[in-house]
């Protein structure tokens, strides 16, 4: 937490290693269209929108990689968006991770058992994903985040709606995020060694 206080005040600098920034690269290179493909098989409107910094929250800012428009909400005679309301958010990501592959298809052959999860639950996603799209939902004031999950070596694709977990974002993340930024100094000048 201190190295990215000190990211975050511009005292130093974040650094990637090749591989990093090589797998950085390819997951940009392809998000457009896993974008793409997204919207197609979900027969959903997408548009990315940037960052955008929340009324309850100004030191905290998002940005999905779309909003997600439903037919609802389309022209059906020319596919344009009518109403400028999108029903939720969507997280990209492309990667040749076996691992998280891995754990995906685990929890896929679970439900493909007659494994039935808790509305909110998502272990099998990494934490941070989980956390960045309920950053997502709230930020943008959305009840869902679909997850794409593009796995780059055997060219699949996993989709999952995320729900919104008002009670985890109001209760621990922004809690959690406030915390950092409210002793982001004291957090950045800390002994990087506390004993």
């Amino acid at each position: 937490m201190r190295d990215y206080a000190r990211q975050l005040l511009d005292i130093e600098q974040q650094t990637f290693d090749e591989q990093s920034k090589g797998r950085m690269l390819v997951g940009n290179l392809m998000e457009d269209d896993v974008r793409n493909y997204y919207s197609k098989v979900k027969n959903v409107r997408v548009r990315e929108v940037g960052m955008a910094v929340p009324h309850f929250e100004p030191r905290i800012g998002d940005s999905p990689d779309a909003v997600v428009y439903t037919e609802e909400w389309m022209d059906k005679t020319s596919d344009n968006i009518v109403v400028d309301y999108a029903e939720g958010t969507a997280e990209i990501k492309c990667s040749s991770s076996k691992a998280s592959y891995n754990k995906l298809e685990s929890y896929c052959q679970q439900l493909s058992s007659g494994y039935v999860p808790d509305p909110y639950e998502y272990a099998h996603l990494p934490q941070y994903y989980y956390d960045q799209m309920q950053g997502h939902t709230n930020v943008f004031d959305k009840e869902w985040c679909d997850f794409i999950f593009y796995y780059i070596p055997s060219d699949l694709v996993y989709m999952e709606k995320v729900n919104n977990h008002h009670d985890y974002w109001n209760n621990y993340a922004l809690p959690g995020l406030q915390y950092f930024l409210d002793n982001l100094y004291e957090i950045a000048y800390s002994d990087p060694d506390p004993v």
